[in-house]
């Protein structure tokens, strides 16, 4: 794990259900899960927004369990051995981000 944190796909050992955890060292420069931890619960619920099922502190690291969506954004980037993301994909983005926080 590295210190600017890493996200694993992680069991509940007494139901099974299977969740991302996002595990991040609490002293990081930019602290994301520290932020997350308040999102979430906001957006949770809406088209393809993970659900917050917990959260907290453990020693020096800062986590989040969250729904398990799919392979992240930054993921599929890399998976594309290109540099920047070409114009069509980033509008293709920022259509369904703004789509799904449209309230009706």
């Amino acid at each position: 794990m590295t210190m600017k944190g890493s996200i694993f796909r992680a069991q509940n050992i007494h139901h099974g259900q299977v969740v991302a955890l996002k595990m991040q060292w609490v002293h990081h420069q930019c602290p994301t899960n520290r932020f997350e931890r308040y999102l979430y619960p906001l957006i949770q619920g809406g088209k393809g927004m993970p659900r917050l099922w917990d959260a907290g502190v453990v020693g020096e690291w800062d986590y989040l369990a969250i729904d398990l969506l799919g392979q992240s954004l930054d993921s599929i980037h890399k998976k594309n051995n290109r540099e920047v993301m070409n114009t069509g994909s980033v509008c293709c983005i920022a259509m369904q981000v703004v789509r799904r926080h449209q309230i009706d």
